[in-house]
């Protein structure tokens, strides 16, 4: 399916200009888009207009597939009040020194510019983004941090600082636009396009990119979504158990037997998921050596053991494919366990994101097939009292 997006329009009081790169997410494009093109319905006169380029020619892949047709970016480009740079999968490996010198070009004249989804990345290599806040999407967040040690990052929606803003992507770049067009026109306008848009309540900028986990609130005990917050926040350094259950001010064997009943696995075991899909990002946003520095941020070289989600037997962590094939795709993790065969535990981790593999964990032990690639239930461990071994 192809779309023709290039046709320029007259110019209006305030001009943005979008400039993506192949593979971003035309669903944030036509949704921040759509935000300027409400105001315009709503106002006696246009305030918006916009034009799309991009400097990778005039036929541009979006992320689904969809091929967009769109102007050839260069120095002719009107000036603009806002430019946005739109990148997702495999923008953090993108490099184009023309895009890096005219984004320099367009801040020095005084444009603000704005990274959306990997789009931060191309900003931050051009030297914007150095001593400013930053966020990204939340499945990059730590690879980005890696990659800009100059930039304050963090999680969030998105950020503004003076001339130079970020934004995580997906539906955040409507809340983007909102604040923005508040900003300019007033909030009751801004809650006008909202109501067009069915869009409540508009989110501001620290509001967290995930509330749930993967679950419903109406199913997770909050709780347990604590406990799991602390995980992920101290991937670099795991807790012990007991420190999360002192955190939260409750007892061990209670926030064991709440997350086991609300995740249906242990909290080492969530931990060490959590800590493997940090692996796998950041092997595919970075350069870090998997032997030197990608096993060691993330604390899997060992499996947990006991109440310790670091300290533990003798494991062997490897990937089912060469590092550099690995950072071009998915890949396999596999993780072999070498205690003795009556207790011995196989885990093969083949999801694209923790989550995906948690439920199939979790699904497996109540003897449900996975819920995206439909495989059936796995084979438990015969042997007692293990019984909770499992095996995709």
């Amino acid at each position: 399916m192809e779309i023709d997006i290039s046709p320029k329009m007259a110019p209006a009081q305030i001009h943005t200009v979008f400039i993506v790169v192949p593979r971003f997410n035309i669903t944030t494009l036509i949704t921040m888009i759509e935000a300027m093109r409400i105001a315009n319905y709503l106002a006696p006169v246009p305030i918006f207009s916009w034009e799309i380029a991009s400097f990778d020619g005039t036929k541009i892949s979006a992320s689904n597939g969809m091929t967009t047709t769109v102007e050839v970016a260069d120095d002719t480009l009107r000036s603009a009040e806002f430019t946005f740079v739109l990148g997702s999968w495999g923008t953090e490996h993108y490099s184009n020194k023309h895009l890096i010198t005219w984004l320099r070009k367009r801040a020095r004249a005084g444009t603000r510019i704005c990274g959306v989804e990997l789009g931060c990345y191309i900003v931050a290599r051009a030297g914007l983004l150095d001593g400013k806040p930053a966020t990204i999407h939340w499945s990059w967040l730590n690879g980005f941090r890696e990659t800009f040690d100059r930039v304050d990052v963090r999680e969030g929606l998105f950020t503004f600082d003076g001339k130079v803003m970020t934004c995580a992507g997906g539906l955040a770049g409507v809340d983007l636009m909102l604040r923005l067009i508040e900003e300019l026109q007033g909030s009751s306008f801004s809650g006008e396009i909202a109501d067009q848009m069915l869009h409540h309540p508009i989110r501001n900028a620290a509001t967290p990119q995930r509330s749930t986990m993967g679950r419903s609130t109406e199913t997770m005990l909050p709780l347990v979504r604590e406990a799991m917050t602390l995980i992920e926040n101290n991937i670099e350094e795991p807790l012990r158990v007991p420190e999360i259950a002192g955190l939260l001010d409750v007892s061990q064997r209670q926030l064991e037997r709440q997350f086991k009943k609300h995740v249906g696995c242990t909290i080492v075991q969530f931990g060490l998921l959590r800590r493997l899909q940090n692996a796998r990002l950041l092997l595919i946003s970075t350069q870090l050596s998997i032997r030197l520095r990608v096993l060691t941020v993330c604390r899997i070289s060992p499996i947990p053991s006991g109440n310790s989600l670091t300290a533990a037997r003798p494991t062997t962590v490897r990937l089912g494919q060469k590092t550099n094939r690995h950072r071009a795709g998915p890949a396999r993790f596999q993780i072999s366990s070498t205690r003795s065969m009556a207790s011995q535990t196989k885990l093969r981790w083949t999801a694209p994101d923790a989550m995906h593999s948690a439920q199939r964990l979790f699904r497996g032990r109540v003897g449900l097939p996975c819920p995206q690639s439909g495989d059936p239930p796995p084979r438990r461990c015969s042997r007692q009292p293990c019984g909770r071994a499992v095996l995709w």
